[in-house]
């Protein structure tokens, strides 16, 4: 089988070449070839260096060999230093590249990328060799770290500048560029970064390559760059031609290295990479291909070469495979082959591209497949495909499928991902982009230019056509039909009918069922917010009367009208003032001086004072709003939003202020304000205007981003301020800081700005000074220290044993004068806690704070533990969440010295008013709460649901008509086609809300839940299974067995589906007659045949559920002749018709007089269960599957009454 597989290769790579001009060369030696790989790319970068450095060297360059951002640039500084380049991946050494390093001999080793790339076990692993000479280069991204690079290689003559978005080009220059001591530096395609500019024009260089097509690196950068040379050809493969064309009378052919240049999966580079040093020891060319070498590029090589060439491959055969050596060993001989040029090719602007191969002769009926990127910007392979002549009908998804590794999503026929190359949902776009207005990055299908209406198996190619499988952003023109002309239909949602006057409107601006960003929101003409990212704004209006709402965004728009009202005092708990300029006194007649539940500002420019808050003072005046609170008690404090001169606090008390704002809000605190601890997320300015104020103990945390932007603290901070996420933090230069302690183990980037007078660095960190000033900086882990100015300085370095502190100029250099010392052991002397009793009813919180003594202990870190989790849990921070009535001892242990102190919590029985219910709105069955609040029935509604009761304190999005929840304050339902595949294997169908009432699941939506006094009401957001289709209670999965047919042909495919309530089942095991013959797909897919003749059974069975169904076999027949068959044909103001094409594929068609209608159908069985649902703007053009039986439903325009659909038959 070996030998038939090398025939192919070996004829593939002939076909590649195309012979001119051969003239007989009868060699008195025998050209060698030979061969460097190990197992992997770090084992085969260990042979080089065995090939390479026989006989040892003082230096070595390590680099990750799993991703070539920071490699790409190292080949120069190997060069340099007579270094190999040994590869790792990103956690450690393993033991073979460390026994590399003892027969070096190394004593010096630069380490390329920051500890993202490779981590801090690498130094150590080092260190414990002995090797205490380290320096790592690297840079805040990848062209910042080919700058460190260039850097270090001190006074050069040339530069070259390559793409940073792929590795080919990089390659091909590494050995010439290591020979001539020549940097190699990264750009993206339109600009140089400011830092590279600089470094060019600093050192004075003339003599520039740019290596690659405008599609890489474009003419703006050449134009920039005096006397700049480009080196490049119509693919990577051409580009490597050009460069060794230009350097040939430098380049010596007595060995020629060939490596891989291209594959699927984009991550090639490894041994070309550590071959590119070797190559430059004897400056040999470097040579790349993929699968096959290129007939330029073999004749040019043939053309270079004598009998004492020696072929040297990098890598396994499976990436060079032995053909190709001997195939240009053949050809230099002028041995002839025959001349077929090839059927496939790999093109790409400036050579980043991959191929692959689609056979074909010049006798077969062709047609054109390309796979390309951004509306075909960048081809990443083209193929000629020879039409199946056995397989008449062979769509584009089979044809695809031959070339390309495709993964599907929602069944067959969706194209999630070609080569790696995956469908990115909206949730996972960068803000900048859903700002541009992007919804995804998904495959579109054309044929010959034209958008195809259908998937994948529903085009089928014919001779001459070009298909084209192209991945781009996409936004809202993919969502109406391909000849709309119009503007974006635009559309209006969770406006009311009528609204309180003050009351605040959630509004919504959607194009398809989709927010968009941005918009224009206007009353009565008058402009009065715009949307944020998910096309929300809130809007109050103060006016009685009729009023026009209207959204708007380049030149569409749409208008609603609301009747606004006065309104009667809320009869609850709750004090909410969201009237622009309100006042609330609480001395004042009429008003409470204690508010039981929370205080909600939801307004600007209004003013609190003289109150208790017993719950929660949540302010969100909007982004640039202003809130005045003065003598006001409460327990917690949120901060939500604000403007730059926006929260003033007057004597105001708080345990906790958690400032989780939107906009960049400044928190004023004077006359005696005093805030225990205070949270932040955001960035924010915290102020205080006397010295008898103060915002207690500031901790810098975002769990979300690990990004707390910027903390400006003005005025007097006695306590200390504890980082556990990335902050900038500014200080003022008159009233230093006492402490910040860096707590986390995300290895924050910490930068200070200000005076600090002790920075403790408790987990590893970057610690970066811009204009700062630190007296000292303890380290108990290890930290890099960056001075990136004059002005910044530290004092003195206290660390701890054993522990690695770097710190840095701002030239990257070492700093070696800051006074250090190591420091001593404190041990723990105890523990105390804030609280060492407290009750809680069930579901409430408290959070217990520990203070370990002495202050200065060495390790201050602290356990927390629950006697009896079934009535109170603690998590790794000290928050206890009750959860049932009983008592619980919570219990915090130091590390050292196991010093314990405990807190017995004792938790009771909610009491429920008899005019009052709890709503809960909780995460993965409860385990997290997201609210909780106490509701006042309705008195004048006795009927009120559930829904309403929600809407009232959350943002609902609704889907499919009223009723019908699809988010709840932006946690939105997630389809089976967006839950990764993990999540599919384990047999999750998607993640949405589901309704309890009392600690049961409701049988109907919340339109219909009627919640009483004393109940309890839960919205839980949560991943769900087949059980959520079931009755409670079913312990074994209603299997079903699909797509059986009643009798079939002998070793015909059967494609059948294991499914439960309709949906796929995973890794059901599929027998007939008792054998096991397949297992299910991630869609309940599987395919089989029987060959033998008879009745036979097919039984499908996973956890103790099994169906079986049985099937005749029979001898083949011939297949009748099977024409379109029309179910439905409507006209009117909708024109709809529903045809069963011959493979049994629904098409549905029609559209709508009106081009801009949104237009649904829905088909339900005749049991009512809803079968299927799709939209589109003005015209459908749809394809399916349905199961053969009885069906029915409605198709619905925007502007049009509901058209019944009658009951058809599929067969």
């Amino acid at each position: 089988m070996k030998k038939i597989i090398s025939k192919i290769i070996l004829l593939l790579f002939m076909f590649s070449i195309t012979l001119s001009n051969i003239g007989n060369v009868h060699a008195d030696e025998a050209i060698s070839k030979s061969r460097i790989f190990g197992k992997d790319r770090v084992e085969t970068s260990i042979k080089i260096s065995e090939n390479g450095w026989q006989n040892g060297t003082d230096t070595a360059v390590i680099a990750q060999g799993y991703g070539y951002a920071d490699a790409l640039c190292a080949a120069p500084l190997s060069k340099k230093y007579n270094a190999p380049l040994l590869l790792t991946d990103k956690s450690g050494l393993n033991n073979e590249t460390i026994n590399e390093l003892k027969r070096l001999k190394v004593k010096n080793v630069f380490i390329i990328g920051g500890n993202g790339s490779l981590s801090s076990n690498v130094e150590n692993q080092l260190k414990s060799l002995g090797i205490n000479h380290i320096e790592r280069l690297w840079g805040k991204d990848r062209y910042e770290t080919s700058l460190k690079i260039a850097e270090s290689l001190g006074e050069v003559n040339g530069a070259v500048v390559t793409s940073g978005n792929g590795y080919a080009d990089s390659l091909s220059i590494a050995p010439i560029a290591a020979q001539k001591g020549m940097p190699i530096l990264l750009s993206d395609k339109n600009d140089l970064t400011d830092g590279i500019k600089n470094y060019i024009k600093d050192k004075n260089i003339k003599n520039v390559y740019i290596v690659g097509g405008t599609g890489v690196i474009g003419t703006k950068i050449q134009n920039d760059l005096s006397n700049a040379k480009r080196l490049s050809g119509q693919d990577r493969f051409e580009t490597n031609l050009a460069v060794m064309n230009e350097f040939q009378n430098e380049l010596k052919f007595e060995k020629i290295f060939i490596a891989e240049g291209d594959g699927a999966s984009g991550n090639e580079f490894a041994d070309a990479l550590s071959g590119a040093v070797l190559a430059a020891q004897s400056s040999s060319p470097l040579v790349l291909i993929y699968k096959t070498m290129p007939a330029k590029t073999a004749e040019f090589i043939k053309a270079k070469m004598s009998n004492k060439t020696q072929l040297i491959a990098l890598g396994g055969e499976a990436v060079v495979a032995d053909s190709v050596l001997s195939g240009l060993i053949d050809l230099f001989s002028g041995k002839t082959v025959p001349t077929t040029t090839p059927t496939q090719t790999t093109t790409s602007a400036g050579g980043s591209s991959s191929g692959g191969s689609s056979g074909g002769s010049s006798g077969d009926k062709t047609f054109t497949m390309t796979i390309t990127k951004n509306n075909g910007a960048s081809t990443i392979k083209t193929f000629t495909m020879t039409i199946n002549k056995d397989k008449a009908n062979e769509n584009a998804m089979e044809y695809l499928k031959s070339v390309a590794k495709v993964t599907e999503l929602q069944g067959s026929g969706f194209i999630n991902g070609i080569d790696g190359l995956l469908y990115v949902p909206l949730k996972d776009l960068p803000i900048s982009d859903r700002k541009a207005g992007y919804y995804g990055i998904d495959w579109f299908i054309r044929l010959n230019g034209k958008l195809t209406p259908v998937g994948a198996p529903s085009v089928y190619p014919k001779e001459g056509d070009t298909l084209n499988f192209d991945y781009h952003e996409w936004d809202w023109h993919s969502l109406v039909d391909p000849d709309y002309k119009g503007t974006m239909p635009l559309n209006l949602e969770d406006v009311p009918d009528s609204a309180k006057s003050g009351e605040s409107i959630k509004l919504r601006a959607s194009c398809v069922f989709r927010g968009v960003y941005n918009v224009a929101v206007k009353v009565d003409g008058k402009q009065v917010a715009v949307t944020d990212i998910d096309g929300y704004a809130t809007i109050a209006i103060n006016t009685g009367g009729t009023h026009t709402v209207t959204v708007e965004k380049d030149g569409a728009s749409k208008s609603k009208t609301v009747i606004v009202n006065g309104h009667d005092k809320p009869d609850i708990d709750d004090l909410e003032l969201k009237t622009l300029g309100q006042t609330y006194d609480g001395n004042a007649s009429g008003n409470k001086s204690e508010i039981s539940g929370n205080a909600i500002i939801s307004a600007n420019n209004i003013s609190l004072q003289n109150v208790k808050v017993d719950g929660e003072l949540i302010i969100d005046p909007g982004a640039n709003g202003n809130s005045n609170i003065t003598n006001v008690t409460a327990s917690k404090i949120v901060v939500k939003s604000g403007g730059a001169n926006s929260i003033h606090f007057s004597n105001v008390k708080s345990d906790l202020i958690e400032v989780n704002s939107s906009s960049n809000v400044r928190i004023e605190g004077k006359d005696e304000t005093q805030i225990k601890n205070t949270q932040v997320e955001n960035s924010c300015i915290l102020e205080t205007a006397d010295s008898k104020s103060y915002f207690g103990q500031v901790t810098a945390e975002n769990d979300d981003k690990n990004d707390c932007g910027t903390l400006e603290l003005r005025g007097n901070f006695a306590d200390n301020i504890e980082v556990k996420s990335n902050v900038k933090i500014v200080a003022s230069t008159n009233a230093p800081i006492p402490e910040v302690k860096v707590n986390s183990d995300s290895k924050p980037d910490v930068i200070l700005q200000g005076k600090f007078e002790n920075v403790s660095i408790l987990k590893e960190a970057t610690l970066e000074e811009n204009n700062a000033q630190i007296l000292k900086v303890a380290a108990d882990a290890d930290v890099t220290i960056k001075l990136n100015d004059d002005k910044s300085s530290v004092g003195s370095i206290e660390k701890a044993k054993d522990v690695n502190v770097k710190c840095k100029d701002k030239d990257n250099k070492d700093i070696k004068t800051i006074p250090t010392k190591e420091k001593q052991s404190v041990s723990v002397s105890g523990i105390t806690l804030d609280k060492t009793e407290a009750s809680l009813a069930e579901g409430d919180t408290i959070q217990l704070r520990a203070a370990v003594q002495p202050d200065n202990a060495t390790n201050k870190n602290v356990t927390w533990s629950s006697s009896d989790t079934s009535a109170a849990v603690v998590d790794s921070n000290g928050k206890v969440t009750a959860v049932k009535e009983g008592t619980a001892t919570i219990t915090a242990a130091t590390e050292d010295g196991n010093k314990t102190a405990a807190c017995v919590i004792t938790v009771t029985k909610q009491q429920p008013s008899k005019d009052t219910f709890t709503l809960l709105v909780t995460k993965d069955n409860g385990a997290a709460t997201l609210k909780k609040q106490t509701m006042t029935i309705d008195k004048d509604e006795k009927n009120e649901n559930a829904m309403e009761y929600l809407k009232s304190i959350s943002t609902v999005a609704e889907l499919q008509g009223p009723g019908f929840i699809n988010g709840i304050d932006g946690l939105l339902y997630v389809p089976l086609k967006a839950m990764p595949i993990s999540e599919r294997q384990n047999g999750y169908y998607g993640v949405d809300w589901f309704i309890y009432l009392n600690g049961s699941l409701t049988d109907v939506g919340a339109t219909g839940v009627h919640p009483k006094a004393g109940d309890t009401l839960s919205f839980d957001y949560h991943k769900w299974d087949w059980h959520a289709l079931v009755s409670p209670g079913t312990t074994v999965m209603p299997l079903t067995l699909e797509d059986i047919p009643a009798s079939i042909d002998s070793g015909k495919t059967i494609n059948l589906r294991a499914t439960c309530v309709f949906r796929g089942v995973y890794n059901v095991k599929i027998k007939v007659d008792g054998n096991e013959v397949a297992a299910t797909d991630i869609d309940g897919y599987a395919n089989i045949t029987i060959n033998e003749a008879g009745t036979h059974t097919i039984r499908a069975e996973k956890e103790g559920a099994y169906v079986e169904r049985t099937i005749t076999v029979n001898g083949l027949t011939p297949t009748p002749v099977i024409t379109d068959t029309t179910l439905i044909n409507v006209t009117g103001d909708i024109n709809l018709n529903i045809t069963q094409a011959k493979d049994n594929t629904i098409n549905i068609k029609g559209g709508s007089k009106n081009i801009s209608d949104i237009l649904t159908i829905t088909l339900y069985d005749q049991n009512n269960n809803l079968k299927y649902i799709n939209q589109a703007i003005g015209a459908m053009n749809f394809s399916t599957k349905l199961d053969v039986g009885k069906y029915h439903g409605y198709v619905k325009a925007s502007s049009t009454k509901i058209v019944n659909i009658d009951d058809f038959d599929v067969k």
